[in-house]
């Protein structure tokens, strides 16, 4: 089990059905999860 500062990410990921082979989730989205704001390299660098 994952801990750490992107845990309810890990959490709402490993929760997705099983056969759900892709997902996309807006900046915004992932900042909804997470509840709060992602640095702001995530908006610079592609590989975020």
């Amino acid at each position: 089990m994952y801990s750490g500062k992107y845990e309810r990410l890990y959490q709402n990921l490993t929760r997705k059905e099983k056969d759900v082979s892709r997902l996309t989730l807006s900046m915004n989205e992932i900042e909804e999860i997470l509840e709060f704001k992602l640095p702001a390299s995530a908006y610079k660098f592609p590989a975020w």
